[in-house]
């Protein structure tokens, strides 16, 4: 159980990773009382700040910098990418304003490249988190989802690929990291 961060014991959490520092940070799901907790692996000490007072999940998933500099937490409902520095203890968001109220990416993965990519949930594009110069960008056009129930739950990169596992989709997704199509 979390103890003395003044959160409700019974808010989720999602997107738990190990930082570089050896610290971890998990992501407040609704973010109704706290946005980001982080665990001090070290003196056992955890704490949580606050980002958002909107309800809904704001981040999801956690995906770190192949260099271990920064983590970056999807835009799930938040309208723009959480970006963690875990040696400054910095906590920012990057990128572009999202429109739109819910759902848009929920997993990712980070290419040999250092590039983060995001398979879209509802999202009708993939994101794409440059961690060397913060530009995050979304690619293609892949249209409205069906179903309110996400599309590609998944993010694996193989091959010189990310791959989009389907949840509700018919199909696999192919991103091709060499020319982003």
């Amino acid at each position: 159980p979390r103890r003395g961060l003044g959160a409700d014991p019974s808010e989720p959490l999602d997107g738990a990773i190990l930082a570089a520092t050896g610290a971890i940070y998990g992501v407040l799901v609704r973010a109704t009382d706290g946005g980001v907790l982080k665990i001090d692996t070290v003196s056992d000490v955890a704490s949580s700040q606050l980002l958002s007072t909107d309800d809904g999940e704001q981040w999801l998933h956690l995906v770190s910098a192949a260099d271990g500099s920064a983590i970056f937490g999807l835009p799930f409902s938040a309208q723009s990418v959480l970006k963690i520095v875990p040696f400054s203890g910095t906590i920012s968001t990057i990128g572009p304003a999202f429109s739109g109220d819910c759902c848009r990416w929920r997993h990712g993965v980070v290419t040999d490249g250092g590039i983060v990519y995001a398979v879209p949930w509802l999202a009708s594009s993939v994101l794409r988190i440059d961690p060397h110069s913060d530009q995050v960008t979304t690619l293609g056009g892949l249209g409205q989802a069906s179903s309110s129930s996400g599309r590609w739950g998944f993010a694996v990169f193989a091959g010189g690929a990310v791959f989009g596992i389907p949840w509700s989709a018919e199909s696999v997704l192919r991103v091709d990291i060499s020319s982003d199509k």
